[in-house]
């Protein structure tokens, strides 16, 4: 992921990292670690744009030579279970051959869609550290979570198990989650960082790497609407026009003081959206709703509300998204949301209808029966049925919080 294209001179280059010495120093201590077989793990806790994805992506760029495992949480699955795990280690199944069988009918339970699931949590989180265990006697894991305050409560049970038990593997886990996670916020046993807001030296040392151009007063005004959040330094000065870059222009009034930093971003963010075709709108949309990252699904969804693959290119050009090989990413946790909550009820819920569509082609039902459900409005006896019986796979999988909310959902409709 890279930063957002802005207006004028501002620099492309990773953001969130300025001021962050100590959380570069720990991250590359744990890197180190891994390679040297002293696992571990840390949690970053932070406000959105703090620089928890600056410093995963810092990470990715690090395990060079490291096999690199990454997934991001997605809320509108977060009661799906195994989700998150699915996502992370679906590419590394076939190296769990050596696995105790039930162990190894435990985790492809969790994550083969087509296995019949053990159910088993304790033996999917042990499965879990066995095959990083597998996966680490080629060369070194890296395994980084983004938005981890979404992940399904199966996934995060069975990564915690793992990151608590690395020892002497050559594996390193790095988890990001909001400033509000319960669960990551006080996980027993992994340290955790504390994102804090940059000092005004910190934030001017940043202002100038990245908008060089920046006269002394305007720069003063993006620091104080800022707060010390580092995306939002870099998001609100590439938001200027060259006129308000040297002062020859008053900044533009629409962005209110009292408004949280992030919340300002999401504003930029929202703005960059709506300038784009229609096309690339709901080919966004439909990118927001969905958590798997696979790109073909999201083109055979997009298809379906009147988008074809070429509608990514403005998306990209405008730095949104990036699609590499077989998958899409949206650039910051906050571009996914302004393009899922700044579309109308009728196009998120036609998102969610085309991905359940699409959803049978990669043989995951679970998935189809959850984005049937959040695209329904009303009542829907049949959609509820297709809920019910998705509600007894996830039982069978060992979901139990998905089996509650399954059949929640299903009384509803």
């Amino acid at each position: 992921m890279t930063d957002a294209v802005g207006a004028g001179a501002v620099d492309r280059k990773p953001v969130g990292l300025s001021g962050r010495d100590h959380e570069r120093q720990v991250l590359d201590g744990l890197l180190a670690g891994a390679r040297e077989s002293r696992g571990g793990a840390v949690v970053l806790i932070g406000e959105a744009g703090s620089g928890k994805t600056a410093l995963l992506d810092r990470c990715a760029a690090a395990a060079d030579g490291s096999r690199l495992l990454r997934c991001t949480g997605v809320q509108s699955e977060a009661a799906l279970p195994y989700a998150g795990l699915h996502m992370l280690l679906r590419g590394a199944l076939d190296r769990a051959g050596g696995l105790p069988e039930r162990q190894l009918r435990a985790l492809r339970g969790a994550v083969a869609l087509d296995d019949v699931p053990a159910g088993d949590r304790f033996l999917v989180g042990a499965a879990t550290l066995g095959l990083l265990d597998e996966l680490s006697e080629e060369r070194p894991v890296v395994v980084l979570v983004d938005d981890a305050q979404w992940l399904d409560l199966e996934t995060v049970d069975a990564l915690l198990f793992a990151a608590r038990r690395l020892g002497r593997g050559r594996v390193a886990m790095v988890f990001a989650a909001h400033e509000d996670s319960v669960v990551f916020d006080a996980a027993p046993g992994l340290p955790v960082l504390h994102l804090g807001p940059l000092t005004d030296a910190e934030g001017a040392a940043l202002l100038v790497g990245r908008a060089p151009d920046l006269r002394a007063d305007v720069s003063s005004r993006i620091l104080g609407l800022a707060q010390g959040n580092p995306l939002a330094l870099v998001e609100l000065a590439g938001a200027l026009t060259k006129a308000q870059r040297d002062g020859s222009e008053p900044l533009d009034a629409r962005e209110i003081a009292v408004l949280p930093a992030s919340w300002r971003v999401r504003r930029i963010f929202d703005e960059r959206i709506r300038a784009l075709p229609a096309p690339t709108r709901l080919l966004l949309t439909v990118a927001a709703a969905d958590d798997t990252g696979d790109v073909a699904l999201v083109l055979a969804a997009g298809e379906r509300v009147g988008a074809a693959a070429g509608d990514l290119g403005p998306a990209e050009a405008a730095d949104l998204v990036r699609v590499s090989g077989r998958r899409i990413a949206f650039r910051h946790p906050l571009a996914r949301a302004a393009a899922y909550q700044g579309a109308v009820l009728v196009e998120r819920a036609a998102a969610h209808r085309a991905l359940a569509e699409a959803a049978p082609a990669a043989g995951d039902m679970g998935r189809r029966a959850w984005h049937l459900a959040v695209a329904t409005v009303g009542y829907d006896e049949e959609v509820a049925a297709e809920l019910e019986r998705s509600a007894e796979q996830f039982r069978s999988r060992g979901g139990r919080a998905a089996v509650a909310a399954a059949y929640r959902r299903a009384a509803r409709l």
